[in-house]
């Protein structure tokens, strides 16, 4: 799914990469999009229930100037968040659910020429997701 040498992102009916335009994913991707323009020149694009590998991932794309600079993900789970039961330890095994994944899909190398691949837990929000930060080519 995710080429260590390229930063490529590979789905069955699309595919992300660090070299892709805004309006080429808007052209390639067949499911609903969610796209928020913060007037700032990032743009972030929420595409979800993507099947892929037996699991349903859930992507949050942000565009900077038309430029793919960052990506978040997560897939469905039997931790997956439920808010009305949500609770601290039940995340952060999700968290550790994502760390697997990431080890056994890329390794432990985490960090690339292309950018940086982390698992995180954000506080703030109370969730995990697996994030992917692109070098900028500017």
């Amino acid at each position: 799914m995710i080429d260590t040498s390229t930063g490529h992102i590979k789905l069955p009916s699309f595919e992300l990469s660090p070299e892709l335009g805004l309006s080429e994913l808007m052209n390639s991707v067949t499911n609903e999009l969610d796209i928020e323009d913060m007037q700032t020149g990032w743009k972030r694009i929420t595409i979800n229930n993507i099947q892929f590998d037996e699991r349903t991932f859930n992507f949050r794309v942000g565009f900077l100037n038309g430029q793919l600079a960052q990506l978040y993900f997560i897939f469905e789970t039997e931790e997956s968040a439920n808010w009305e039961v949500w609770d601290r330890t039940t995340e952060l095994k999700k968290l550790e659910l994502y760390r697997t994944w990431l080890n056994t899909v890329i390794g432990t190398e985490r960090e690339f020429n292309w950018g940086i691949v982390t698992d995180t837990f954000d506080e703030k929000a109370g969730f995990s997701s697996i994030s992917i930060n692109y070098k900028l080519n500017n």
